[in-house]
């Protein structure tokens, strides 16, 4: 494996350019062992970081749902107090704040229109690697790799709300 002639010669430079190569090579020689092929690709199941995300989401989206529900139970005559209302228009804005929120596309993203062969590539990639993965589900929030018009997670969902 051989690399350019470095341009910076200090001592992090060299340290980060031989872990680099030290990984790089581990992982190919890793790969060389035992390439991985479709048929010896085994789905993972639920890792706990990821069911500890879910929990946290499912908890910050249920603040928004109780405190919502409450806010409207609460504003709703008959009132204990001056304070009810107050209360409940505190738990409707907390509702508002906390509800989930679709988020604009990062500038970063890479349309598809100006980067044909890009997409081509990866379109090809996608189609080689798990050919029944995407068939499953179809329509704005489907995963479908050639047919939306942005790289990434929900790129799908971006394409088809921001037309």
């Amino acid at each position: 494996m051989t690399t350019a002639a470095p341009t910076d010669t200090s001592k992090w430079t060299k340290a980060r350019r031989e872990l680099g190569l030290r990984l790089a090579r581990r992982l190919f020689d890793e790969l060389a062992k035992s390439p991985m092929t479709l048929e010896s690709k085994k789905r993972p199941g639920a890792s706990w970081s990821l069911i500890v995300a879910h929990v946290a989401a499912a908890a910050v989206y249920s603040v928004s749902l109780v405190s919502g529900i409450a806010g409207v139970v609460i504003v709703l005559p008959p009132w204990a107090t001056v304070f009810d209302p107050i209360v409940g228009v505190m738990l409707l804005l907390l509702a508002w704040a906390a509800r989930p929120q679709a988020a604009a596309p990062p500038d970063y993203w890479l349309d598809r229109a100006e980067f044909p062969t890009l997409y081509a590539a990866a379109d090809r990639i996608a189609k080689r690697s798990e050919p029944n993965r995407f068939k499953r589900s179809r329509g704005p929030l489907s995963s479908t790799p050639t047919a939306g018009s942005l790289v990434g997670l929900g790129g799908r969902l971006w394409s088809w709300v921001h037309r």
